[in-house]
C-alpha cells in the first residue's frame, strides 16, 4: 500500500506555537523565504519506523508545506494535539470525499475516540507502534476496524530508529528524540500519565546514540567549526541539526541520563563532533551538580523547565510539589553556572492568581534576567484532572478544540473574568518578549566565560547572513525598523565580537520571541477574534469529555 502520513497545519487566528522556532529554522538552515519549523512530531516518524515492507511511505507536514489531496495513495495517517484536531478533520473529509480511507491517532483522538471516529474509517487509542502493523494488514483485506485499542505500552528497547530521512527535515531546526516514555508525576492539565503511562520506559544509551547518529547524519550544509575553551582550544564541527529529546522528564531517572550522557560525550569525542542538544525536566535538575555537569559534556545547550507559578497556592493544585518558588533564582543561576541555558516555562490562570499574576512575573524575569521564558495560559485539555474539575464546576467557555492551545482563555477564572486573562496574558507576552529587553538581557548573560565558540571565519560569515536576513524580514514587514535598528546594534557584539553558540542563540531567539510576542499582540486585538475570551459560554462545538 502507498501510505501518506501528515502532521496537520494549524487553523489562522488561534494564536502562535511560541516553540515552533520558525526563526531558529529560517536562520540557521539558511531558508528566509521558504516555512520552516522547530521539528516534527515524534509518532509519524516513528510510526514510518514501524511500517512493514513492503508498504511504500511518505510524510507530509502541513506546517512547512502544502497538502495535494490529489496525490495517489491508499491510507492516510493523521495525528494530532487537540489544538490541530479540527484541521485534522478537515484533511480527513478531504481525503475520504476521494475515496481514500483514513485512520487518526495522537492525544486528542486517544482521549476523545468518539469524537474523532465520526470524521474518519479509523481511530487509534494509545501508543500505536504495536496496532500499526495488525492495522495495515487489516487495510489490505479491505478489513479495517473501526477502533483499534492499546492494550499495553510498547518496550521502547524493541523498537527501530524513527524514519526522519522521510520528513522534510531541510526545513527543522531540530530533530525529536527520546531517551524514555512515561511520567510518575500527576500534574493536574498534563495528559502524559494518561496516554503514556505512570511507569518510566527506558531505551538504552547505545541505542540512543545510534538514533542520534542516524539524525544527525543526514545531508546538512550547516556544520560550523567551533573551539572548545575548555579543551584547549580543541577544534570540532558541530553536528549537522539539533537534537530535542522530547522525554517528559529527562533527569526523572538520574542514573539513566547519566548513563545516557556518557554515552553521547563518548560518541561525539571519537568523532570530533559536537551535538546541540535541548530537554525537559522538572526542578531538580537544577540543584543536581553532577548531572549538570555531565548534561554539559554531552552538549546540551538548554533545559526546559516548568515553573509554573510564584505562588505556592497555584504549584500545589497543580500538584507541582518540587517547585520552591523561593529557590527559583538559585536553581536557574545553578544551571547557568555549568553553561546551560534555562527555558522557565510559565502559566497564569490558575485559582489562586489576580490580574496582578503577570506584573509578579514580569518583575521576575527583569530582575533575575530571564531570557528565555514561554508564557502560558491554564488550559484544561481532554482526559486530565482540570477539565474533569473545571467540567463539574461549569466554568467551561470555548469547546473549539483549535483554541486548546494555551495561548487562549477557554474557562472562567476565579478571581478575575476572561478578558482580564487574556489581557495578562498579552501584556505579559509584550514585557518578556520584547526584542529590544531580550537584547540588551543577551548582552549581559554572554560576558560570564562560555565553552564553546565559532572560529572567526564562520563568524564573519554568520554575521552577514544575519545582516542580509534583518534587512529581508524588515522589507517584508516581519520585523520594524525599530527591531531591525536594535538587532544591528546588539548582534554585532553577540555574533563577531562574543561568538559563542549561546550569543548565537541569543539572536535567533530574540527575533523569533519578539515577532511572537508582536504577532499575539495584533491577534488579540482584532475585534471579534475567536481566541479572545468571552466571559459568557460558547455554543460551539465540543470537545468531547473521555469516558472514565
Amino acid at each position: 500500500m502507498r501510505i501518506l502520513l501528515i502532521n496537520p497545519g494549524q487553523l489562522p487566528d488561534a494564536g502562535e506555537d511560541q516553540f515552533a522556532g520558525r526563526m531558529d529554522s529560517m536562520f540557521l538552515r539558511g531558508r528566509p523565504f521558504s516555512e520552516t519549523y522547530f521539528g516534527i512530531p515524534l509518532a509519524l516518524p516513528t510510526l514510518a519506523g514501524v511500517t512493514p515492507a513492503p508498504h511504500e511511505v511518505r510524510i507530509l507536514d502541513e506546517m512547512v508545506e502544502p497538502i495535494d489531496f490529489d496525490q495517489p495513495c491508499d491510507l492516510v495517517g493523521l495525528s494530532a494535539m487537540t489544538c490541530k484536531a479540527t484541521r485534522a478533520y478537515q484533511i480527513a473529509s478531504e481525503f475520504r470525499r476521494r475515496g481514500v480511507r483514513v485512520v487518526i491517532g495522537g492525544i486528542h483522538a486517544s482521549m476523545c475516540p468518539d469524537e474523532a471516529a465520526r470524521h474518519v474509517d479509523a481511530v487509534v487509542v494509545g501508543e500505536a507502534e504495536e496496532l500499526w502493523p495488525g492495522l495495515l494488514a487489516d487495510a489490505e483485506r479491505g478489513r479495517l476496524a473501526p477502533r483499534y485499542v492499546a492494550d499495553a505500552f510498547p518496550d521502547v528497547k524493541t523498537l527501530p530508529p524513527p524514519r526522519h530521512d522521510l520528513t522534510p527535515y531541510t526545513r527543522y531546526f531540530s530533530y525529536f528524540l527520546q531517551t524514555t516514555r512515561g511520567c510518575p508525576r500527576s500534574c493536574s492539565f498534563c495528559t502524559v500519565t494518561k496516554m503514556n503511562g505512570r511507569r518510566l520506559r527506558r531505551k538504552t544509551p547505545q541505542q540512543v546514540v545510534d538514533e542520534v547518529a542516524r539524525a544527525i547524519t543526514l545531508p546538512n550544509p550547516w556544520r560550523p567549526t567551533i573551539v572548545d575553551r575548555e579543551r584547549g582550544d580543541r577544534k570540532r564541527k558541530v553536528a549537522g541539526g539539533a537534537i530535542f529529546f522530547v522525554d517528559d522528564n529527562f533527569a526523572i531517572d538520574r542514573e539513566h541520563a547519566l548513563a545516557v550522557c556518557r554515552a553521547l560525550t563518548a560518541y561525539q569525542d571519537e568523532h570530533d563532533l559536537h551535538l546541540n542538544w535541548f530537554t525537559q525536566s522538572d526542578l531538580t535538575a537544577g540543584f543536581d551538580d553532577e548531572l549538570l555537569a555531565a548534561m554539559k559534556e554531552a552538549g546540551c545547550m538548554n533545559i526546559f523547565m516548568g515553573f509554573e507559578s510564584l505562588h505556592p497556592e497555584a504549584l500545589a493544585a497543580m500538584h507541582k510539589p518540587v517547585n520552591l518558588p523561593d529557590r527559583y533564582r538559585e536553581c536557574i543561576d545553578n544551571v547557568e553556572r555549568h553553561g546551560i541555558e534555562v527555558t522557565m516555562s510559565v502559566i497564569v490562570g490558575t485559582d489562586s492568581e489576580t490580574a496582578s499574576a503577570g506584573e509578579d512575573m514580569a518583575r521576575f524575569a527583569r530582575d533575575n534576567h530571564v531570557f528565555y521564558l514561554f508564557p502560558n495560559i491554564m488550559t484544561p485539555h481532554p482526559g486530565t484532572q482540570l477539565m474533569s474539575e473545571l467540567e463539574a464546576e461549569g466554568r467551561i467557555l470555548r469547546r473549539e478544540p483549535e483554541l486548546y492551545n494555551i495561548r487562549n482563555v477557554v474557562f472562567r477564572p476565579k478571581l478575575m473574568t476572561a478578558a482580564e486573562l487574556q489581557a495578562l496574558y498579552a501584556n505579559l507576552c509584550q514585557d518578556v518578549l520584547d526584542m529590544g529587553r531580550l537584547l540588551e538581557t543577551a548582552a549581559l548573560k554572554v560576558k560570564r566565560p562560555k565553552r564553546y565558540y565559532l572560529t572567526r571565519p564562520w563568524r564573519l560569515l554568520i554575521w552577514l547572513a544575519f545582516s542580509y536576513f534583518f534587512v529581508v524580514l524588515g522589507l517584508r514587514r516581519k520585523l520594524t525598523f525599530r527591531e531591525v535598528g536594535k538587532l544591528l546594534r546588539y548582534a554585532p557584539r553577540l555574533v563577531l565580537r562574543n561568538g559563542s553558540l549561546n550569543a548565537l542563540g541569543f539572536v535567533v531567539n530574540a527575533v523569533g520571541f519578539g515577532t511572537f510576542s508582536r504577532n499575539e499582540a495584533r491577534r488579540l486585538a482584532k475585534p471579534e477574534q475567536p481566541g479572545v475570551a468571552s466571559d459568557a459560554p460558547s455554543r460551539a462545538r465540543a470537545i468531547q469529555a473521555p469516558k472514565p
